[in-house]
């Protein structure tokens, strides 16, 4: 069966560190290049640039938690608080961190008011209103394209599960009728031939064995082969030599990866309209071949005179095949044919021929 996507797990929001950095270092640039214009040495106005844009980059931690417990709902009066009453500790910390820079000696609080009311303290408060803007925007940002991606990975795997699941309800559909009809082979020999039934019972538990396997797992063409050449040794009980089979089968072809009872129920039908219905029996030919990266699976049984050039699998099981196929390879990838030629009844089952491993 086809890999699924990833399992769709939380990580979080990727952290904006790169965003914090560029935000860090473009600030600091411009604050040096508005002191060294106010005629600040260059050698004094870069690190205290570098310390008031560090003290931001650690309250970005601050905002970008911020942004986690309150999310983006710029309508209501909770959001709207929360960030100015946080804006306005970003911005005073801000500026209050000049002072810092530039302490020079002086008592801590000292520095901090001078800086709070110095000429260029409403410079630093607009700066400082800059930063939160950019900062909270970056950081809602981020988590937004997180939550888009968390949403699109959940919306494959909801896809995914629902294909699975329809997949399996219909495989699950095939095994009582395949069971059903092997329980009547075996009942058929009992009155007939006990030995022959005895010797049905136990091919019917290595049929069973493959029948009961996990139905979303693939399996290669080779194995579906094997069980399909069990199932024909198991009817050839009952049907003897009113059985006339014809193979022809490219090796080649075997590694391909198909879902289970893609072949078998097409060669049961075969056998029910063909061999089955009358004393003097039927042919069934199968053909698998590899071409142009597909493969063919031909199953062609003979028509009864007194049958319906439509007997076979025309009615529900193709449809039921159709859609298995669909949901295993995608629209278009994978074909399935039904046709009267004379006295015969064709099915053809075209799919992508993809390699034993690459599913």
């Amino acid at each position: 069966m086809d890999r699924h996507p990833e399992t769709l797990t939380h990580h979080g929001p990727p952290r904006p560190w790169a965003a914090f950095l560029l935000i860090w270092l473009v600030g600091t640039i411009l604050w040096s290049l508005a002191a060294i214009a106010g005629t600040a040495p260059p050698r004094e106005a870069l690190p205290v640039a570098a310390i008031q844009m560090g003290v931001a980059a650690l309250l970005a931690l601050v905002i970008w938690r911020l942004t986690a417990a309150l999310p983006w709902r710029p309508r209501t009066w909770t959001f709207l608080l929360a960030h100015l009453v946080m804006a306005a500790i970003f911005v005073t910390l801000y500026a209050a961190s000049q002072g810092v820079a530039l302490r020079r000696g002086r008592p801590l609080g000292v520095a901090i008011v001078e800086s709070l009311t110095s000429p260029v303290a409403s410079w630093n408060m607009l700066m400082g209103g800059f930063l939160y803007i950019a900062i909270a925007g970056v950081s809602y940002a981020r988590r937004a394209e997180a939550s888009l991606r968390e949403s699109e990975r959940a919306r494959a795997e909801a896809r995914v599960t629902a294909r699975d699941a329809q997949l399996a309800a219909l495989n699950a559909q095939l095994r009582p009728h395949f069971l059903f009809n092997a329980l009547h082979t075996v009942g058929a020999l009992v009155h007939t031939d006990p030995e022959r039934a005895d010797r049905a019972l136990d091919e019917l538990g290595g049929l069973l064995r493959y029948a009961l396997r996990k139905p979303s797992d693939d399996v290669t063409l080779r194995q579906e082969w094997d069980f399909a050449k069990d199932y024909l040794a198991f009817e050839s009980l009952r049907l003897g030599q009113r059985l006339r089979l014809d193979t022809d089968i490219d090796d080649g072809a075997l590694g391909t990866r198909v879902p289970p009872f893609i072949l078998q129920p097409l060669i049961e039908n075969a056998l029910l309209h063909g061999a089955a219905p009358t004393p003097e029996g039927g042919a069934v030919a199968i053909h698998i071949a590899r071409q142009d990266g597909t493969v063919r699976l031909v199953i062609r049984n003979s028509v009864p005179e007194s049958g319906s050039t439509a007997a076979g699998m025309a009615g529900s099981g193709l449809r039921r095949l159709r859609d298995r196929l669909e949901l295993k390879y995608g629209p278009g990838r994978a074909a399935v044919e039904a046709t009267a030629n004379g006295g015969d009844f064709v099915v053809t089952v075209t799919v992508p021929a993809d390699p034993e491993g690459s599913a």
